[in-house]
């Protein structure tokens, strides 16, 4: 069974009385922040329902209640959808001059099972992070997100997601969040001795995940103290598609790539003939790959030279243009075989966009977690890659985030025993002389599902790498040439 990648599960049933006794009890410090005094010790009985998540029994995973509400689902999608631009257009920004690639979906999810740990304040924010009190995310701003999964990417052929818990050994957890875990996320849950294991803790995660979780544990958010890491949330998206029309082997032959910088590489070039969905105008060309399934497709849209800025500059409003204008074309479409890799660390982006609390030790509140709180958002990393040739597509995403303790966690949450440009030499003025008419230019792509219309992975190749095939040479000045240099110059 594919897991349904949702954006938020429901928040425990017991954070209503946990937020009426921790008023009581003086405040909302007493939820999560630090008091700067020594807390009393934990009683387990007097607060919820505590238990190690050694000895927690799965839930059954539940239904969907607004699965197939579709009126709500293209809600969803649009904001999801907006959240996925507002991640690219943050880490591939103008300064940013390399290839990128994001997947946005384990992203949701562990926002998802970060939100369903939060109290008030930090959920709020969680969920402000994602759904802006602007544009499409007003639908939904009022909306009771807390019911169940919300299905986005469906059950796409050759699209496989898993989710994965691992908590500190010992620690006491709310049962109704595991719950939460299990159920709503269908995560997989498995209790890990972060304390005895210390800064060896990453082979663990990593010898505990699958082929799509490997990673996990070189993704974790670290720090210098890894004892005091209590809860590590991950989930993962890959995609394996082939397509739709196979292709020969003479459909691959070098050809010239132009990167924006002018420079020319022979690379390996996948050709495709026939009627496909395409667009054109004078500042660029689009095209429309379908997968094998039939429910996901490339995106490409390759802007003229001198055009990528503009593009980016305006992306998300060219992006719907496009899409809305794509009809069936007989053409060629030429396209370089590319591997695109990177790590993001998504704190700063996440802090923007409103989520500042949960990274906060003094102000963070994660009593769903728990109960008392008393623990904080370490970071939250991602990393995709996707690889792009002959015979498909090959992608994966992969989202990690820990949680540390305070350092004024009280006693009783854990039993006794518990205690990560180079320089060139100037000589003279240098021209690049070009190999000849590229085939093809920088672009950004869109795996996407259409059904949906939901983002799967977004990015940009600027530079596929291959043989330069121009060549550069030196080009003295003389005062013919540049009248604005004194004779006496050179």
């Amino acid at each position: 069974m594919l897991l349904v990648t949702q954006f938020f599960g429901s928040l425990p049933q017991t954070a209503a009385l946990l937020l009426a006794s921790c008023l009581l009890a003086g405040g909302l410090v007493g939820c999560g922040g630090s008091t700067g005094s020594t807390p009393a010790p934990i009683d387990p009985v007097a607060v919820a329902p505590l238990v190690a998540m050694e000895e927690y029994a799965p839930k059954l995973a539940v239904a969907d209640p607004l699965a197939g509400e579709e009126l709500l689902l293209r809600e969803r999608v649009a904001v999801y959808n907006d959240f996925a631009l507002a991640l690219f257009a943050h880490h591939a920004s103008p300064e940013y001059d390399g290839n990128m690639v994001v997947e946005p979906g384990s992203i949701a999810q562990v926002l998802g099972m970060s939100w369903s740990g939060a109290g008030a304040g930090s959920a709020e924010q969680i969920q402000r992070s994602f759904f802006p009190a602007t544009g499409a995310g007003v639908a939904l701003a009022g909306l009771d997100i807390s019911t169940a999964p919300h299905a986005v990417h469906g059950a796409s052929a050759g699209l496989q997601t898993q989710t994965a818990v691992w908590g500190q050994a010992g620690y006491l957890f709310q049962r109704s969040y595991l719950d939460q875990l299990s159920s709503d996320y269908l995560a997989e849950l498995h209790p890990l001795d972060f304390i005895g294991l210390g800064a060896e803790f990453r082979p663990w995660i990593d010898s505990g995940a699958n082929s799509l979780l490997t990673g996990a544990g070189d993704l974790t958010p670290g720090s210098a103290t890894p004892n005091r890491t209590r809860l590590v949330l991950a989930s993962a998206l890959g995609l394996e598609g082939a397509w739709q029309a196979p292709l020969a082997a003479s459909a691959t032959a070098d050809r010239l790539f132009e990167r924006l910088d002018g420079e020319q590489f022979w690379v390996p070039m996948v050709r495709r003939q026939g009627l496909y969905n395409g667009y054109k105008d004078e500042s660029l060309a689009a095209y429309e790959l379908p997968l094998a399934a039939g429910d996901s497709s490339l995106l490409v849209l390759m802007p003229t030279k001198g055009q990528f800025a503009a593009l980016k500059a305006n992306f998300a409003a060219r992006l719907s243009e496009v899409t809305q204008a794509l009809q069936p074309v007989e053409t060629e479409i030429l396209l370089p075989s590319f591997i695109a890799e990177n790590n993001l660390y998504l704190k700063d982006f996440l802090q923007q966009r409103g989520m500042a609390d949960p990274f906060s030790e003094d102000l963070a509140d994660f009593s769903g977690i728990n109960g008392q709180g008393y623990a904080y958002l370490k970071g939250i990393n991602h990393s995709a890659g996707l690889n792009f040739g002959a015979t498909g597509l090959q992608a994966k995403g992969l989202t990690v985030a820990s949680l540390e303790a305070t350092s004024d966690e009280p006693p009783g949450l854990l039993p006794p025993g518990y205690g990560f440009g180079s320089a060139g030499a100037w000589g003279c003025p240098v021209v690049y002389i070009p190999a000849g008419q590229p085939a093809a230019l920088p672009f950004i792509y869109i795996v996407r599902q259409k059904q949906t219309n939901a983002i799967l992975y977004l990015g940009q190749l600027l530079d596929a790498g291959g043989e330069n095939a121009g060549r550069w040479e030196c080009q003295p000045f003389t005062p013919s040439s540049d009248p604005g240099l004194p004779p006496d110059w050179l």
